[in-house]
């Protein structure tokens, strides 16, 4: 039994020393940085821009739907793996059901999302 809290520890300290390391090393590595008005312009593709800024929030926001409507039924479908066998036959048959009309949703954000972008 402690093993296992040992190595849940472990993957704790992992998960949290891998971001600080990449962020420690990433500023080990670079250069300093001395900014001028030809690192501040925005460019595309190592060419000057062409327009304005867009927003992000606007053009990618019909897909956050698909993506958080997808990681719910993974988490539900995660559990209901874990524990299908002592659940009753009527309960499997509801996540069933769950799962057909997350992935119906999806499909309806994706046409949507394609006619936005048109």
């Amino acid at each position: 039994m402690v093993s296992v809290y040992v190595a849940i520890i472990i993957l704790a300290a992992f998960a949290v020393m891998e971001p600080l390391l990449m962020l420690l090393t990433s500023k080990f590595i670079r250069r300093g940085s001395r900014p001028n008005s030809v690192k501040d312009n925005s460019y595309e593709s190592a060419e000057s821009s062409s327009g304005g800024r867009t927003s992000v929030m606007n053009e990618y926001l019909h897909y956050f739907p698909m993506f958080l409507s997808f990681e719910v039924i993974a988490a539900i479908m995660l559990m209901w793996i874990l524990s299908a066998r002592a659940l009753p036959v009527v309960a499997n048959y509801y996540i069933l059901g769950l799962f057909v009309s997350g992935f119906i949703f999806e499909m309806f954000i994706i046409i949507f999302a394609r006619e936005a972008q048109v």
